[in-house]
């Protein structure tokens, strides 16, 4: 029984995680404050901070949303040629990324122990970051090994390398 999503959806979760990043950078309070009062109808007069605020959350957790569920979908979609050697690549980068996540996390534990919370609700964010984070390099580690592993395989068909070999 396999787990992973037909590898058609890696291209509709990188659509979506694009648009997610898209939308949270232009729900900057700036940027939306530009925005919000073409989107409703009102001028800027209409914009008081509870429109601006109810707003801006419903969209910040949508486009959240449709971020992390277009990371899902680029994580857990197979490819094309899902065999062996790419569950391998695909199991060492996931404990690349949980390796990151665990050095971060305990430096940010060890930050907010030294120096105690800078700015409020700067610590939840940071985690929630180092999630993403964890996500975003578990996908970068795993294209760039297997691209290179490809490559190296159409440079020289007709030499097999030992499983091992990928490992950085």
């Amino acid at each position: 029984m396999s787990l992973f999503f037909p590898h058609r959806y890696k291209r509709i979760g990188a659509v979506l995680s694009l648009s997610g990043f898209a939308l949270l950078m232009l729900m900057q309070p700036g940027f939306t404050m530009m925005i919000l009062p073409g989107l409703t109808g009102g001028d800027e007069g209409y914009l008081t901070l509870s429109v601006y605020h109810s707003d801006s959350i419903a969209a910040i957790i949508v486009s959240f949303s449709v971020f992390l569920f277009g990371l899902y979908l680029i994580t857990f979609s197979r490819e094309k040629n899902e065999n062996e050697r790419v569950q391998g690549i695909r199991r060492d980068s996931v404990l690349f990324a949980t390796l990151l996540l665990i050095l971060l996390a305990v430096a940010g534990f060890s930050f907010l122990l030294i120096v105690g919370e800078p700015v409020e609700n700067s610590a939840a964010l940071f985690f929630v970051g180092i999630l993403f984070l964890s996500w975003i390099a578990f996908i970068v580690r795993f294209n760039l090994v297997l691209y290179a592993r490809l490559k190296r395989i159409k440079n020289d068909p007709g030499e097999e390398q030992p499983d091992d070999s990928f490992r950085s």
